[in-house]
């Protein structure tokens, strides 16, 4: 099933990605947690990492393996979907979506128009699933440390920080 607001995607393999050089060991981990969250998704998982490493081949191996459970949508697509559905009077309707799917893959926390109206947006959907816990499972890829969505000027950002960052989950 294909899902309406979902960004353009490659189905990708997780033996197609490859690492070298002292890199290597941590990606092997990596591919393992990527594989468990595959075999069980039942935890959030918050991956980041400079331009280029690899993110997103990752949440395309996991969208792939999950075929209809799962939702891909880039945080810069999501920023339109957020004001589209707001001109069209239907962002409670994205944001129960988004916030319900079984599996959301975020990728690219941290490179959307920032905006307190995206936050709130983004925001009300973490927080939505953040309640369901383990019974909402999340990959969120980012170029941004936790530590540093949480030093954010804007304050929903600080809380979808906090969130990302409980261990509980």
């Amino acid at each position: 099933e294909k899902y309406e607001i979902e960004s353009a995607h490659r189905v990708e393999t997780l033996t197609g990605f490859k690492a070298f050089g002292p890199q290597a060991k941590s990606i092997s981990y990596i591919k393992q947690e990527v594989q468990h969250f595959i075999d069980r998704p039942s935890m959030w998982y918050y991956l980041y990492g400079g331009f280029g490493s690899g993110k997103t081949h990752l949440l395309s191996v996991i969208k792939g393996a999950l075929r209809g459970l799962a939702l891909y949508i880039t945080a810069t697509d999501l920023n339109g979907f957020v004001f589209k559905a707001t001109g069209e009077h239907t962002l409670d309707s994205l944001i129960s979506e988004l916030a319900t799917v079984p599996v959301l893959l975020l990728d690219d926390l941290g490179t959307e128009h920032s905006s307190d109206y995206l936050y709130t947006a983004l925001y009300a959907i973490i927080n939505a699933r953040y309640i369901r816990g383990p019974n909402a499972p999340m990959f969120v890829t980012s170029n941004l440390t936790q530590a540093e969505l949480m030093k954010s000027t804007n304050e929903n950002m600080r809380r979808i920080g906090s969130r990302l960052n409980d261990r509980k989950l």
